[in-house]
Parts: structure tokens; sequence; C-alpha cells
């Protein structure tokens, strides 16, 4: 029997083809990607991305054939004092694509900014919420 070492990324390809794909799509002056979750309700769509030290002004969101586009910049700061290791602080700029699904309405497209948290709402079109009917 051959043993194999334990790789956590290999448990879920999916996830690790999803990370390889997003470091491709980041500008080049990046070297990350927000972190992004994806939540889904009866009604809507939504996107939870982290943007620690960014305002409403370093972002743009548009759509584009069933895209959204989110795209951010930040400039670096002057820091007098020289840094050892630097985590925290995004600096340059970034983009992410998310395909959104036919049946959403990008013209009703929401999105607020809140402590560092960008919460995007897009909602489901009438078709795919679908609707019961009484029946007389």
């Amino acid at each position: 029997m051959t043993m194999v070492k334990y790789n956590p990324r290999m448990m879920n390809p999916s996830r690790e083809m999803d990370r390889l794909f997003d470091s491709f799509q980041a500008s080049r002056n990046c070297d990350c990607s927000p972190l992004t979750d994806i939540l889904e309700s009866d009604t809507e769509f939504e996107l939870q991305v982290e943007l620690p030290g960014f305002e409403k002004k370093d972002l743009t969101i548009r759509t584009e054939n069933q895209v959204l586009i989110l795209s951010g910049k930040r400039e670096q700061e002057e820091e007098s004092r020289k840094a050892h290791r630097q985590e925290r602080h995004f600096r340059g700029e970034f983009e992410r694509r998310f395909r959104l699904p036919r049946e959403t309405d990008s013209e009703k497209v929401q999105a607020e900014m809140s402590h560092g948290l960008l919460t995007v709402k897009i909602p489901k079109s009438e078709q795919m919420i679908g609707r019961e009917i009484e029946i007389s």
C-alpha cells in the first residue's frame, strides 16, 4: 500500500481551481484578491466582500453581459517606518468578475459599504422566484 501525504487543498479540487482562476484575474499590481462570500436566498443573491481600509470612492461596480465586475484601487500610504512584514494592508489594484445567472435582474443591483464589508445584492427575476397559483 502506498502512503500519500494529506493535502487539504486536494480535498476540494473545485475550490482550488476557483482560487487559481481568481489569481489570474487579479491585477498585476495586486498580490491578493478580496475574500468573497456568495449567498443565495429565495429572492436574491448576495456577495459579501471583505475590503478593510477601502472607502466607497476607491471601488467601482458594473455589469456587462451578465457579469458583475468589482474593481478597486488603493494608493500606498507614505510610511516613515520601515516595514519588516505587511500582511494586513492591501495596496494596489484588483478586479474580480462574477458571472450572473440569466435569471437575475442586473438593472436592480444594490451595493452598500459598511466597516470594510461591501455587500452587493442581486435580485432574482420574477421567473426564477416563481409563484404559487391558487386553484379555483
